[in-house]
């Protein structure tokens, strides 16, 4: 499953917590709380700035879905 179409401009770009809280239809502290966990992969820009690639996104769905 492919959240963003690699085909799209935007797909290179990296997606901040409030996108992630979008896609995943949680808050912005629960995308916090997953990443601080380690169970959300991340890039970090600066100590406190976190970004995340699609593919740290999709690779967090895949590993929480309920498909056998």
């Amino acid at each position: 499953m492919s959240i963003i179409n690699p085909e799209h401009p935007a797909s290179t770009r990296l997606l901040d917590t409030a996108e992630v809280a979008d896609i995943l239809h949680i808050s912005e502290r629960q995308v916090a709380r997953l990443r601080q966990s380690g169970k959300l992969k991340c890039v970090r820009i600066t100590g406190a700035a976190a970004r995340h690639t699609p593919a740290q996104v999709e690779a967090f769905i895949a590993a929480h879905s309920n498909d056998a």
